[in-house]
């Protein structure tokens, strides 16, 4: 307050109003303050709660992210196999029609009687070629086989 002394009745009633409007401001001030502070505590829940999920979502993506490194080198192995067996199964079917001929080359030089040859047995079956013909890229490679294929359906 005002070290003055009131000299009459009206000034200390201004003083009064003056004083009551500076409380009524500070009560406001007060409660406002009041509800930001509750605001406050809940919006840091909020934050936390935020946070936590942005950790969790962080570790999904890291496992994922290992899972998916662990899954592209099982493909990369399993790719080399497949390549391998790939051009194992193609030299076992080109083998195929030589150990035939290799046979019959055997039982004639063993002094037995040789065995006739089908040109048909060294030929590629139907299935052989269509197969041999899904596999290729080479338009003439393709086309020989598809000859190939059509002369031996005609031929039956």
């Amino acid at each position: 307050m005002n070290e003055v002394p009131f000299k009459n009745l009206s000034t200390a009633r201004e003083q009064y109003i003056k004083l009551a409007e500076e409380l009524a401001a500070t009560k406001e001030t007060l409660n406002r303050l009041e509800t930001l502070e509750a605001d406050n505590s809940d919006l840091k829940l909020q934050l936390t709660s935020a946070l936590d999920s942005v950790a969790d979502a962080n570790d999904q993506v890291t496992s994922k992210e290992a899972m998916i490194k662990a899954k592209d080198e099982e493909l990369k192995i399993l790719a080399g196999n497949v390549n391998i067996l790939t051009t194992r199964c193609n030299d076992l079917e080109k083998n195929a029609k030589s150990v035939k001929a290799q046979a019959r080359e055997l039982v004639a030089a063993s002094a037995g009687a040789p065995a006739p040859v089908d040109n048909s047995e060294l030929e590629m079956t139907e299935t052989d070629l269509i197969r041999a013909m899904a596999a290729e890229t080479d338009t003439k490679k393709l086309n020989a086989l598809y000859r190939q294929f059509k002369a031996q359906r005609a031929s039956k």
